[in-house]
């Protein structure tokens, strides 16, 4: 048995391509917190995990030699990366969340070339995230504002509008256009 390591390493199947896709994102994500590595190369060192375990899921192996797969793996992984520790805390205490979770994994990895498909036709062929986050974000919370200053405005000018003293209905206007 190989020593612990000194950083969590995430193990996956070198052979999907799905999987291939998914790591390279999460490589952004987790920065150097998390390692990465194919169960081709890495798999014998860690005999206590089964080679068909490999073949169905990610494996994390977390310092003090603490092995999760599936789903709880993913979230495991995840939690490194900054702000990614939600998905395991619903994980861990959402009733009824860790088993669906651990069901669309597995039905996932079971369809793995049809998702890789969808993969790309949604996300795009390179795996690496957009360079154009803060753009967005910054323009988004921009045309959120703008919409807050609309309703703001709006709301001041409700009951002039539209209250009971407000502007003259149109019903009357109409006939007076009518009379003329």
């Amino acid at each position: 048995m190989s020593e612990s390591p000194s950083r969590p390493i995430l193990i996956f199947d070198g052979n999907c391509g799905f999987c291939r896709y998914w790591i390279n994102r999460w490589r952004h994500k987790t920065r150097e917190r998390v390692d990465y590595e194919t169960s081709q190369v890495a798999g014998e060192s860690y005999p206590e995990v089964p080679a068909e375990q490999f073949e169905q899921s990610v494996v994390l192996v977390e310092p003090g030699r603490q092995i999760s797969t599936g789903a709880e793996a993913v979230f495991r992984a995840y939690a490194y990366a900054p702000r990614g520790g939600w998905p395991l805390a619903l994980y861990e205490k959402l009733p009824g969340f860790a088993p669906l979770t651990e069901s669309v994994y597995r039905f996932i990895a079971r369809h793995r070339l049809a998702f890789s498909r969808l993969t790309r036709w949604l996300w795009g062929k390179v795996p690496e995230p957009s360079s154009w986050n803060f753009t967005r974000s910054v323009f988004i919370r921009a045309l959120g504002l703008v919409y807050l200053i609309a309703f703001v405005s709006l709301w001041t000018q409700l009951d002039g509008l539209i209250g009971s003293n407000g502007l003259m209905p149109a019903g009357p206007m109409v006939e007076h256009v009518e009379n003329v």
